[in-house]
């Protein structure tokens, strides 16, 4: 395994632990960090959700499997520089727990 891997791997467990302190938080009535940014930056961002439609289209609802499936491809849009933010767990795992939110709210 390469390096490069290794720190995908690294970063990839970075934000499924951040997933899970930011749902305690949440459960607990916290708001969580970096939602706002994680909205502006990621989720309303029509270009960004359409880099990631074709791998939420495969995945489940819960916010760890939407963090495993969004996360490689964020990196690689991050070092691409097509996008504006940086790779950093709680922003991902926001947008991973508002991508969630948004799978449950009844339409």
């Amino acid at each position: 395994m390469e390096a490069d891997d290794i720190n995908r791997e690294e970063f990839l467990a970075e934000v499924l632990e951040a997933v899970s302190d930011l749902q305690k938080l949440k459960q607990k009535g916290g708001e969580v960090p970096f939602e706002l940014v994680a909205r502006i930056a990621i989720v309303d961002d029509e270009e960004v959700m359409e880099r990631l439609s074709p791998v939420l289209q495969g995945c489940s609802g819960d916010a760890h499997s939407i963090a495993k499936a969004i996360t490689p491809n964020l990196v690689s849009q991050v070092a691409a520089g097509t996008v504006s933010f940086p790779s950093n767990a709680l922003i991902f795992a926001s947008a991973a727990l508002v991508l969630a939110e948004q799978r449950t709210e009844p339409r």
